[in-house]
């Protein structure tokens, strides 16, 4: 999908630099990309329908090659610039063309409901930004979390050695 997307690499989705193997799984190298995760992002926050522009744009460029991006979680992307960036490419489909901008603007509206959910969360709870654990975490989170951490220190050790290569 990167090379199906090349003309898109480092201003709509991440550079990638090729294929490496790591412990025997395949991995992507891909460039860092520096921008904002929605849930983290600074008061002011992103007004829905400036939110919602942003995903319509970046959607309507994938709507000439018929592709759409289907995973619909506000993880996968960040808010770079006056735009964003797509972090994962594996829900990226391709769609009839007759419905390709259809799905890709009721794609946008759905985030933007996400999103408004997300806002009336923190106003509800009075939250300037989310911040990292919840307040009140749910049973086992700890060790969830310490897991997490685990993973991601053995995942920085291999990013080292992928970027070796």
């Amino acid at each position: 999908m990167y090379e199906r997307l090349r003309s898109f690499q480092g201003r709509l989705i991440p550079i990638c630099y090729g294929e490496a193997r790591c412990e025997g799984t395949r991995a992507l190298i891909l460039s860092e990309v520096v921008g904002i995760e929605l849930f983290r992002q600074p008061s002011p926050y992103l007004s829905p329908a400036e939110f919602q522009r942003r995903f319509e744009e970046a959607f309507a460029e994938l709507s000439p090659l018929n592709l759409a991006h289907s995973d619909l979680k506000l993880d996968n992307y960040l808010l770079v610039g006056d735009g964003l960036v797509i972090l994962d490419l594996e829900s990226v489909t391709e769609e009839d063309p007759k419905n390709v901008e259809f799905i890709n603007q009721s794609h946008a509206q759905h985030l933007r409901m996400r999103y408004e959910g997300h806002l009336d969360g923190l106003a509800r709870y009075g939250r300037a930004r989310v911040p990292g654990p919840p307040t009140m975490p749910p049973a086992g989170w700890d060790t969830a979390h310490k897991r997490l951490s685990e993973m991601e220190q053995k995942m920085q050790g291999t990013r080292t050695k992928v970027a070796q290569f």
